[in-house]
């Protein structure tokens, strides 16, 4: 659309017609959002069959399923991103808190002299690094 009709429609009031959406939503979902690696996998036949069935079951795509496994692979070992992601938490328990900076140097001269409070978990996934 141009930019004299876009400002006519904005004046105006007009909405785009519809066909003038679905080409521009059908135009965006054909452009991918980024280049893609292709992995090759060596794995079971029976683990294939089973990785196949779930993932029809879940009306995802095998090449879905296995992409977002590696994604959570990687990002449970990233101790980099880890790191953030608690300092990011603590950030806010401390907002939410209302807690300032000697309230947090306060709290960690106590963990430091007490030693560390020991919760049970019930998250496997918090074991990790």
């Amino acid at each position: 659309m141009g930019q004299m009709e876009e400002g006519r429609r904005k004046q105006s009031g007009d909405q785009p017609s519809v066909s003038r959406v679905v080409r521009d939503v059908q135009i965006q979902a054909t452009v991918p959002p980024q280049a893609m690696a292709q992995l090759t996998v060596r794995i079971d036949e029976d683990l294939k069959g089973y990785l196949q069935a779930l993932a029809r079951r879940e009306e995802k795509s095998t090449s879905d399923v296995v992409r977002s496994l590696v994604e959570r692979y990687v990002r449970d070992r990233d101790r980099g991103a880890a790191l953030r992601a608690l300092w990011d938490r603590m950030q806010q328990n401390a907002k939410e808190a209302e807690a300032g900076p000697e309230d947090v140097e306060e709290t960690i001269q106590v963990v430091r002299k007490e030693g560390p409070i020991e919760e049970s978990r019930t998250d496997p996934a918090e074991d990790r690094p």
